[in-house]
């Protein structure tokens, strides 16, 4: 199976593992599987590292449970993200996840051949954190390797040495492998080797990184630079699985490419990334002179993962980003800085904490009776209308867009498409799928703007939650657009951004409203939040159509 395994735990329970993509054929095999087992063993069926679910496992879930179908089945999940949505919808399932720990680094093993020298020298320069020990092994000639301490230590204030067997290990120092010996550390000390060659060099980088792993697990980085020979790539799935960090130099970066090349290629490494972004991030580990650590924070999530925070509004992401440290009840903001910078799933989490935004259908309904005027003049000039609802968030005001088109009858001649930064959310809206304890909420503002038909023709009530009818949904096409790097991609009559704007610095907002006047066609509307308005460098290019509601028309 492609999304799923069976793990057999005893004779009486049988636990399925769910992981990766999730699609129709994997609610196929589900059944299958279940029919054939479940009649004579406990099932635990465990979402594991899955933050959304797609439509048809969430209706799947709800008609395992309303039915009971299968009595002896347990769901489990081991996210919060997912369990709070399924739980949302009203699936009761169980959560068991342990408890986010984030841990300073103790440790960094560096690793090199050819050319790793000058790479070092950049390295340690960046270390200012008395917290730390560094280890080095490098493959070269016997002269060479004896001079390698005092070559570093120019460009370090720690303390670089060629260590003795058996020396105690201590922070602020860096220690050099000796020509022609194996070096390990075990149990707090130093442990020099004359063994066997491996990956025929000795000193070697695999044993080195293996034994850190071993020493120090999540509270080590192992970095490999420039250089010739595989040396390393055998250990990365043993180091990985000890929870230590794999980091690989960019392999164009040096004359001598094979050692960052076998050790990029060999399994799902952290990251392969350039010595500029190596060197900030070993500025940021464990340091606390920084005045505004967030922002060196910021600017490498920009370089590693591409989304740039760098325009937001700073105080709005400060509290932002203490709200979702104090929800992981850690007070080691430079543990969580480097888990979020070195671990994808956690930055994933934290985007959706940054980014999610509070929505519901037809808020502020005198907005969407304003746009309502506009949409019915541009019909008549344009019946084939291109919509764009930016900042789409789980999707309440596209499908309420949807519905109020619907009931003009300009659905069917209509496309909205709806964009979001958080791929999560994205997720969250194409599903189409809400939670009837707002059910009233919605019905009250949706009976202001709809007059024809009403909130409940547009939705199919479930047991616990309510979903959008296909005829509306497939009208809306959701995907992920971050407006702070994407281009336009398409002319719009109509493009709806609503509170999202606030969070953007002015040069920001320059570039997004600049982005919205390329995308509109000529006369094309433009509508905003309520505590919204253009800036000035673009109150020329815009009129003001409708000053309550926000709308603005292009200009020329």
């Amino acid at each position: 199976m492609k999304t799923m395994f069976l793990n057999k735990c005893d004779e009486e329970i049988h636990k399925v593992i769910i992981k990766g993509e999730i699609n129709e054929e994997t609610i196929s095999q589900l059944d299958t599987f279940l029919e054939t087992t479940c009649t004579d063993h406990k099932i635990e069926l465990v979402f594991e590292k899955i933050y959304v679910v797609p439509r048809v496992m969430v209706e799947w879930l709800q008609e395992l449970f309303t039915t009971k179908k299968y009595p002896m089945l347990k769901v489990d999940v081991t996210q919060e993200r997912l369990y709070a949505y399924l739980h949302s919808l009203g699936i009761q399932i169980n959560i068991s996840c342990d408890k986010e720990g984030y841990n300073d680094i103790q440790a960094i093993a560096l690793g090199g051949s050819t050319g790793s020298t000058t790479m070092f020298q950049k390295m340690l320069s960046c270390i200012v954190s008395t917290d730390i020990s560094v280890f080095i092994v490098q493959h070269a000639s016997y002269e060479g390797m004896s001079l390698l301490p005092s070559v570093l230590q120019r460009f370090t204030s720690l303390e670089v040495i060629s260590p003795q067997h058996l020396q105690k290990v201590e922070k602020a120092k860096v220690y050099v492998a000796p020509p022609n010996y194996h070096m390990k550390v075990e149990n707090g000390y130093i442990i020099l080797e004359q063994s066997n060659r491996v990956n025929y060099s000795r000193p070697s980088v695999s044993v080195l990184y293996r034994s850190i792993a071993q020493e120090y697990g999540p509270h080590a980085i192992c970095i490999t630079s420039c250089g010739y020979g595989h040396d390393g790539s055998d250990v990365v799935g043993e180091v990985l699985s000890h929870g230590t960090y794999m980091i690989a130099q960019k392999s164009k970066e040096c004359e001598a490419t094979l050692m960052p090349e076998s050790i990029s290629q060999t399994e799902k490494i952290s990251h392969v990334l350039s010595i500029e972004v190596i060197c900030e991030l070993l500025r940021i580990l464990n340091d606390n002179s920084f005045v505004n650590k967030e922002l060196l924070f910021f600017r490498l999530l920009k370089k590693i993962y591409g989304y740039d925070f760098t325009h937001y509004n700073l105080q709005s992401l400060k509290r932002l980003l203490a709200l979702e440290i104090q929800r992981c009840a850690s007070d080691n903001h430079n543990g969580f800085y480097h888990s979020v910078i070195l671990n994808k799933e956690r930055f994933e989490k934290m985007l959706f904490a940054l980014t999610v935004n509070v929505t519901e259908f037809f808020r502020k309904p005198y907005s969407f009776k304003g746009l309502n005027h506009f949409i019915e003049e541009e019909q008549k000039i344009s019946p084939h209308m291109k919509f764009w609802v930016a900042g789409c968030a789980s999707g309440e005001e596209a499908y309420s867009l949807g519905m109020m088109l619907h009931e003009n009858g300009f659905l069917e001649n209509s496309l909205i498409y709806a964009t979001d930064i958080n791929e999560m959310m994205v997720q969250i809206a194409r599903n189409g799928l809400y939670s009837v304890e707002h059910l009233s909420t919605n019905r009250l503002n949706a009976q202001t703007v709809l007059q024809k038909k009403p909130f409940d023709e547009n939705i199919q009530l479930k047991e616990s939650f309510f979903s959008i009818t296909e005829e509306i949904r497939k009208k809306i096409l959701f995907f992920q657009h971050n407006l702070a790097t994407d281009s336009s991609f398409n002319e719009f009559n109509f493009i709806l951004c609503k509170n999202v704007l606030i969070y953007f610095d002015d040069e920001l907002q320059n570039q997004v409203f600049q982005l919205f006047y390329d995308s509109l066609s000529v006369g094309g509307y433009l509508q905003l939040g309520t505590s919204e308005t253009l800036i000035f460098e673009f109150r020329d290019r815009f009129k003001v159509v409708d000053i309550e509601s926000r709308i603005f028309q292009k200009v020329g």
